[in-house]
C-alpha cells in the first residue's frame, strides 16, 4: 500500500480549526492494530484511534470491532511496564503511514455507584507521551474526539441533580453545561474535535474546537437533526464536520466474526444488558450506504465506519477477507477518492433558535426525561414550535433508534432535505444563506439581533416570527402595540379561495394591522392568523398564534390507561393552514422536487441550471416518484457509483426499500456525457 506523506489539510496551530483539501473517509480502529490492517488494506484517509492506554490482549478489543486481520500472527503482549515502548513504535508507523488521525476512549473516571453516569478525572495518555506524540506527529493528530458529551452530560451530571439544584434559567444552564465541556477540553490538553450525540454541536466553538462531528445510527438522534444542526453550526463558526456510522443498535452490533463474545454492560439492577452479535445484528448496510452518500452531499468534510470490516474467512495469505459491510465500505471509499461533484446543497430555510436554547428532540438515548431542554429544564412554547416544525419536514423524526425496523433514522422528506439550525448570534452573512428564517423564540430580541434580523429582511430575505419576539418587531419596526390578551378560535380562513379548514383549539394575539399587511389567514371571528409585509426588498410574516401551535392537545383528568411503557403523545400541533403556507414557501424556493409520499431526497446546486439530486427509500415497500424541475426539458440521467442503478424512466423513478439512487438534472445542453 502507498499512503500519501502529506495530510490532506493545512498543518496549523492547536486551537486552529482543521479545513481538509478534499473530502475524506474515516475508519475506527485499534492503536495497537491500525498497522497490521493498513499493511493489507487502506480502509481510509483518517483513522479513528483508540486512545493509550488500552492493554487488550488477543484478537479483538472488548467490542468486537476490531479484528486481528492476520490471526497466524498473534499482537505482542502489552503489559503496563511495555505500553510506552509499544506505544511510541506504533507513533513511528503513523509517521510512515502518513494518515491524518484522531483518538477517541480519552478519560479515565468510572461508573458513579449510585446512578447510571460516569464519572471523568483526566486523560488517559500522560502529559509526556502527549508532548512526544506531538513532536512526531503533531502534524497528523487533529485532537481528541469529546464523543457524545453533550449527551453524556444528561447521563453523568444532570441526572444527579436533585430538584432544588437544577439551573433556574437557560443562561445558567448554559453556563453550567461550559463549565463541563471546558474541564474535559482541559483534559485533552486543549486539543480537540467533537463527535456530538446531542444537538449542542454549536457550543463547542467557544472552546475553540478544531473540527465538529456526530456519531450516527446507533441508538441515536435522526440524522437529519445532526446535519442540519452541523450545518448550520459550521455556517456560523467556520468549522468543517465528520460523520461516523455506527454498527450498533440498541440491539446488537454488526460482527461477522463468530468467536466474538456478545457485549454486555451492567444495567441499574444488578444484572446485565447483552448485545446481539453476529452479521444481522446492528444496521443494514443499505442504511449505511445511504447516511454515507447522504453526508456526503449534506457537505459532510469527512465519513466514517467504526467496524465490522471482517469475516472470519481467510485468503490464501491468511488475511481476513473483508465482510460484506467492509466490501460495502470499500466501494464508498473508492468513490469517495474521486466522488461526484457536489456543489451546494439547497437548503432554504433555517429554524433560529435563541443562543441559550439548549434545545433536543421530545425523547432520546440521553434524555431522562421527555420534552426538556439542557437535560433539566422543561419545554416552552418555542420549544414545542421546534419539535413541530422539524416533524413538518421530517415526519417521523422522533421514532430514531426506538424501533428495531430503523424507522426514523432517515426520515422522509416531504419537501426535501430543506432545513438548517442557526443560533441568534449568527452573523449578517449566515442570515442571509436562507431565504427564508423562522424565528423560534420566546424572548425579546435584544437591539443588536433585532437590527441583525431587519438588515436580513431588507436586504431580501423572509422573516417568519411570532410571540413576544413579534410583539417586539412589530412595536420597534412598524409602531405597532399587540397586547398579550388572546382570542380562542377554532377554525382557520385562507383569504385567497375562503376555504375554512377546522383546526383544534388556538388561540391569536390580536393585531391591529393597516393596509400595508397582506392577511392570508384569519380566524372565523376574522381575526388575523398569517400576516405578510414587505419590508424592503424583503417580507416579514407574522404568526398571530405563537409559534403557529394549538393549545393543548390532550384533555384534563386522571387517564384511568396511564402505561409506564408508552410513547409520549405530542402535547401541540402546528395549525393546518401554517403547515400548508410554510411548506408552499420552501418548496417554491427549490430548484427541484420529487413527488413521493414517504421517499428522501435532497437537492445540491451545482451550477445555475445543474443540480443532483440524492434519493433514499427509508421504509419497506418500494416508492415510486416523479421528478420536477425549473429547467425547461430537463434532462435527467442517473449517476454511477456504489448504489443502485437503473430506476430511471423518464421523469419517474422506482426506488426499492432501503436502496438509493443518484440523478443529475441539466439544460439539454449542459447535460454531462
Amino acid at each position: 500500500m502507498t499512503a500519501s506523506k502529506t495530510p490532506p489539510f493545512s498543518a496549523s496551530a492547536v486551537t486552529e480549526p482543521i479545513h481538509p483539501k478534499r473530502f475524506l473517509t474515516y475508519a475506527q480502529v485499534a492503536w495497537f492494530s491500525f498497522d497490521r490492517e493498513f499493511e493489507h488494506y487502506d480502509l481510509a484517509d483518517l483513522l479513528h484511534l483508540s486512545c493509550p492506554p488500552q492493554t487488550w490482549d488477543g484478537y479483538t478489543d472488548r467490542s468486537g470491532m476490531t479484528l486481528n486481520p492476520t490471526p497466524a500472527q498473534p499482537f505482542p503482549a502489552i503489559t503496563p511496564a511495555t505500553l510506552s515502548a509499544v506505544w511510541r513504535a506504533q507513533l513511528e508507523k503513523l509517521r510512515e503511514l502518513g494518515k491524518p488521525f484522531t483518538f477517541f476512549g480519552i478519560f479515565n473516571g468510572g461508573k458513579l455507584p449510585e446512578g447510571p453516569g460516569y464519572g471523568f478525572t483526566g486523560c488517559l495518555m500522560p502529559e509526556a507521551e502527549y508532548r512526544h506524540l506531538m513532536d512526531r506527529v503533531g502534524d497528523l493528530f487533529i485532537g481528541w474526539d469529546l464523543g457524545e458529551f453533550d449527551g453524556l452530560y444528561g447521563r453523568d451530571i444532570a441526572f444527579y441533580w436533585k430538584p432544588e439544584e437544577l439551573p433556574k434559567t437557560r443562561p445558567e444552564a448554559h453556563a453550567r453545561f461550559m463549565d463541563y465541556l471546558r474541564r474535559l477540553h482541559g483534559y485533552v490538553y486543549q486539543n480537540a474535535c467533537t463527535i456530538v450525540g446531542c444537538t449542542f454541536p454549536h457550543y463547542f466553538h467557544e472552546l475553540g474546537i478544531r473540527m465538529l462531528g456526530a456519531e450516527v445510527g446507533q441508538a441515536l438522534l435522526n440524522y437529519q437533526v445532526y446535519t442540519s444542526f452541523l450545518r448550520g453550526a459550521k455556517r456560523q463558526y467556520g468549522l468543517e464536520s465528520k460523520i461516523i456510522t455506527s454498527v450498533f443498535d440498541r440491539w446488537g452490533y454488526t460482527c461477522y466474526a463468530k468467536d466474538i463474545e456478545p457485549a454486555s454492560m451492567p444495567d441499574e439492577h444488578g444484572g446485565k444488558i447483552v448485545f446481539r452479535a453476529d452479521a444481522f445484528a446492528g444496521h443494514s448496510i443499505g442504511l449505511h450506504h445511504a447516511m454515507w452518500l447522504i453526508g456526503y452531499f449534506a457537505g459532510a468534510a469527512a465519513m466514517g465506519l467504526d467496524g465490522g470490516f471482517y469475516a472470519d474467512a481467510l485468503d490464501e495469505r491468511g488475511v481476513r477477507m473483508l465482510s460484506p459491510l467492509g466490501r460495502s465500505w470499500m466501494s464508498f471509499r473508492e468513490w469517495a477518492r474521486s466522488p461526484l461533484p457536489r456543489g451546494e446543497q439547497v437548503r432554504p430555510l433555517a429554524l433560529l433558535l435563541d443562543y441559550h436554547s439548549g434545545w433536543t428532540p421530545p425523547r432520546h438515548l440521553y434524555s431522562m426525561k421527555h420534552f426538556t431542554v439542557w437535560h433539566s429544564l422543561p419545554y416552552g412554547p418555542a420549544d414545542y414550535g421546534m419539535d413541530r416544525a422539524y416533524d413538518l419536514f421530517y415526519p417521523g423524526y422522533t421514532d430514531s433508534g426506538f424501533y428495531r425496523d430503523e424507522r426514523g433514522f432517515v426520515a422522509p422528506t416531504p419537501e426535501g432535505d430543506v432545513v438548517d439550525v442557526l443560533l441568534s448570534d449568527a452573523a449578517p452573512e449566515a442570515l442571509a444563506a436562507y431565504p427564508i428564517l423562522w424565528q423560534l423564540s420566546d424572548n425579546v430580541p435584544g437591539e443588536t439581533f433585532s437590527g441583525r434580523l431587519r438588515d436580513y429582511v431588507e436586504n431580501g430575505g423572509h422573516l417568519i416570527v411570532s410571540g413576544a419576539a413579534m410583539t417586539a418587531l412589530a412595536r420597534d419596526w412598524f409602531g405597532i402595540a399587540i397586547s398579550d390578551d388572546r382570542k380562542p378560535a377554532v377554525h382557520a380562513v385562507l383569504g385567497a379561495t375562503g376555504e375554512c379548514i377546522r383546526e383544534n383549539y388556538y388561540a391569536v394575539r390580536v393585531l391591529p394591522l393597516d393596509q400595508t399587511w397582506n392577511v392570508s389567514v384569519v380566524t372565523e371571528a376574522g381575526d388575523p392568523l398569517l400576516a405578510t409585509r414587505q419590508t424592503g426588498r424583503g417580507q416579514v410574516t407574522f404568526l398571530a398564534a405563537d409559534h403557529g401551535l394549538t393549545d393543548r392537545l390532550t384533555a384534563p383528568g386522571l387517564d384511568m390507561n396511564a402505561r409506564w411503557d408508552y410513547t409520549p403523545e405530542h402535547p401541540f400541533e402546528l395549525l393546518h393552514c401554517i403547515q400548508r403556507q410554510v411548506k408552499q414557501w420552501v418548496r417554491q424556493a427549490m430548484p427541484v422536487t420529487v413527488d413521493a409520499p414517504g421517499l428522501y431526497y435532497a437537492v445540491n446546486r451545482l451550477a445555475p441550471d445543474d443540480y443532483t439530486a440524492c434519493l433514499y427509500n427509508p421504509g419497506q415497500t418500494p416508492l415510486t416518484g416523479v421528478v420536477r424541475c425549473h429547467l425547461k426539458d430537463p434532462c435527467v440521467r442517473e449517476l454511477t457509483g456504489p448504489w443502485s442503478t437503473n430506476l430511471l424512466n423518464g421523469l419517474t423513478v422506482a426506488v426499492p426499500a432501503n436502496e438509493l439512487t443518484v440523478l443529475q438534472l441539466s439544460r439539454a445542453q449542459n447535460a454531462t456525457p
